[in-house]
């Protein structure tokens, strides 16, 4: 696992599609690192990168969860 986090952010306006697309290459290179993820209401998750399902939802594992004004709150698996 990398020490290094992964700050990125998906367009829902390109789909994650066809067998060798660019996109999908670019996520199989994130796969076991850090990420966070910043959802459009601000908050922002931590974890390690495992997946992407069928809906096209990020799948994150040991995930942490900041807001702005509150304290760090941990999710469990």
């Amino acid at each position: 696992m990398s020490e290094a986090v992964v700050s990125t952010q998906f367009s829902s306006a390109t789909p994650i599609v066809g067998p060798d697309s660019v996109n999908k290459a670019k996520l199989r290179s994130y796969l076991n690192h850090r990420m966070k993820v910043t959802c459009s209401d601000g908050r922002q998750f931590v974890g390690v990168f495992k997946c992407v399902d069928y809906g096209q939802n990020l799948i994150l594992a040991d995930t942490t969860e900041h807001r702005k004004g509150t304290k760090q709150l941990y999710i469990q698996k």
